[in-house]
């Protein structure tokens, strides 16, 4: 969350993406003062699952005083797009974060099809403190009820979920069971052609994008590395 707003200006509109606490994660602590608001919004239908890649945030999970992370539902999730961010208000706290948690972690569930995150540290922080922050994954998924997977758009997991096709065919396990990273049913769902060429890149520091191989070579060499490195797991994942 580094390109930080303190009102609801920043939004992500999609199907999935990757969120960092700050734009050097991996490499220094988050720093203090950080009041951060970020709105994630999927497709009318769908609903939006927030998952732990890494989660390291001072405090205790008990008792989250100081650094917090916060999730808010939206008052109108539908007319989001239309809202200007004076316009736009959070709606209440449906769970609140810090401490450690593992990469199994289901943070939060939206109701409907959008969530806020805010996050907040301690005005007080000092410069060198040992937690890393955090790396997390969301994606849209949708319970079938009484409206089935379709065929084409849409990838039937376990659990009487769907999610977007395309989700079947990238690195993260979108589906609660996981059965979207079973390569034999990323092979049925055409995922081939999606593993050819393409490989997950985190563009400034916020959400998850693809690029092409041809894009790899046009960028900076410390770049293409990581660039290449992500490669090499998609390929040690899916083949």
């Amino acid at each position: 969350m580094n390109q930080c707003k303190t009102r609801l200006e920043r939004r992500i509109t999609g199907l999935s993406g990757v969120i960092y606490s700050h734009s050097l994660y991996g490499r220094v602590p988050y720093n203090a003062s950080r009041n951060c608001f970020v709105m994630l919004i999927a497709p009318i239908g769908y609903r939006i699952r927030l998952r732990v890649l890494e989660f390291d945030v001072n405090g205790q999970n008990s008792v989250c005083e100081k650094d917090t992370l916060h999730h808010e539902t939206v008052i109108d999730p539908a007319a989001a797009h239309f809202q200007s961010g004076d316009s736009i208000t959070p709606g209440p706290i449906i769970g609140q974060f810090c401490g450690k948690l593992t990469n199994t972690s289901e943070l939060s569930v939206s109701t409907l099809n959008a969530l806020t995150l805010w996050w907040h540290t301690d005005p007080l922080l000092a410069q060198q403190h040992p937690a890393k922050g955090f790396r997390l994954q969301w994606n849209a998924f949708r319970i079938t009820s009484n409206v089935p997977c379709s065929s084409s758009r849409e990838f039937a997991c376990g659990g009487n979920e769907c999610i977007p096709v395309q989700l079947a065919c990238d690195r993260f396990a979108d589906c609660r069971d996981g059965s979207d990273i079973i390569y034999s049913r990323q092979f049925a769902a055409n995922c081939e052609s999606e593993f050819k060429g393409n490989v997950d890149l985190y563009i400034g520091g916020l959400v998850c994008e693809i690029i092409s191989l041809q894009e790899c070579a046009k960028l900076s060499s410390k770049t293409e590395l990581n660039c290449l490195k992500s490669l090499l797991n998609v390929q040690l994942i899916h083949t």
